[in-house]
């Protein structure tokens, strides 16, 4: 390992990301790659108007909507009126909480609560 993702290594794990239906594959760089794809002027945002093309392609029309709607929310318009748009940060944190919800509602698999609110002391 030489600590740099080659052509070949980005391809394979893009690929594998895009085809993935359970969840599993790591997505850290997918994401980031999959804002830059969305974030056509490179402002730093990302709107609805900017992510149809590459979503209608990926998921087709039937599931557009739905996809939409899990990474922008219910919300078309921001508060100002003018069209949504999120940062990188909200986007992160949107696609991560479908990963993780799609981990743990897999049939059969039950996966442990993680909880932060316990200090846990370990002793010698």
């Amino acid at each position: 390992l030489d600590g740099m993702v080659s052509w070949d290594e980005f391809l394979v794990m893009y690929q594998r990301c895009v085809s993935d239906k359970t969840g599993l594959e790591p997505r850290k760089l997918f994401h980031v790659v999959q804002f830059l794809m969305y974030d056509k002027d490179g402002a730093g945002l990302i709107s609805v108007e900017q992510t149809l093309q590459i979503l209608f392609v990926r998921f087709g029309r039937d599931l557009l909507d739905h996809e939409i709607q899990a990474i922008f929310g219910e919300e078309e318009k921001g508060p100002d009126g003018q069209e949504k748009r999120i940062n990188f940060s909200d986007f992160l944190s949107r696609v991560s909480a479908r990963v993780y919800k799609i981990r743990n509602t897999k049939k059969g698999v039950t996966y442990p609560k993680l909880s932060t609110s316990k200090k846990m002391v370990f002793s010698d």
